[in-house]
């Protein structure tokens, strides 16, 4: 069983590939009312919006989770259901971040995983103790990071507030992915497919291949092009 310490670059990998979990809430209104008029739209849904969920959770179960990295995989889930690993995460970091408020890592950690779980509420109230920890109003990832549970919240419809974190983001950081991304959800939400798509093919192009979010970035180039 490995060691997983919370500052070892493992457990920032389970983190970004919950970080693309998050992004099925924001995306879902989109995909869904472009995958389900296509042919096996709906099986194609599924799977792309299952996937990384189910892969963050296995490589969370193989890696042990807080409390349990000693014991078999069955044992780890014959437990109660707030004791699963991500929810048994949660209830570490929220213990200690009550022993060190001021650690503003752990408190971007909280918000991914709130995000991963879909209470993108709770992950903004995270974000927001990282923001005034870290002077976050000048940092480009906590600015898309509460963009994300912003739109998470708004059922992926980007409003004006959301837009200009996406703008100061990008002000801040112009190469910034995620924030290119959002800037091109946004120009598809108002019209400018053209736009768009133009955004989103550079980024493909430029962008690491194993990204975690790539998926996504793929599935919305295909339904559009």
């Amino acid at each position: 069983m490995l060691d997983v310490p919370f500052n070892d670059v493992i457990l920032w990998s389970l983190l970004a590939l919950m970080s693309a979990a998050a992004s099925y809430y924001i995306l879902r209104p989109v995909l869904k009312n472009k995958l389900i008029d296509k042919p096996n739209g709906s099986l194609a849904f599924i799977v792309v919006v299952s996937f990384l969920p189910g892969l963050a959770l296995m490589l969370y179960l193989m890696l042990g989770s807080p409390g349990y990295s000693d014991l078999p995989l069955a044992d780890r889930l014959n437990v109660p259901p707030e004791t699963l690993p991500l929810e048994g995460l949660v209830v570490h970091l929220e213990q200690r971040l009550k022993n060190k408020p001021d650690d503003s890592e752990g408190w971007l950690m909280l918000a991914q995983t709130r995000m991963a779980l879909g209470e993108a509420d709770r992950a903004e109230d995270a974000l927001l103790n990282a923001i005034s920890l870290q002077d976050g109003e000048q940092n480009s990832d906590i600015l898309v990071m509460l963009s994300e549970s912003r739109l998470q919240q708004q059922d992926g419809l980007i409003d004006d507030g959301v837009e200009r974190l996406i703008n100061r983001a990008l002000e801040i950081n112009p190469n910034h992915p995620r924030g290119l991304y959002l800037r091109g959800l946004s120009l598809l939400q108002q019209g400018d497919k053209t736009e768009a798509l133009a955004i989103w093919n550079d980024l493909h192009s430029s962008a690491e291949p194993d990204s975690p979010w790539q998926i996504f970035l793929r599935v919305q180039l295909s339904l559009h092009q």
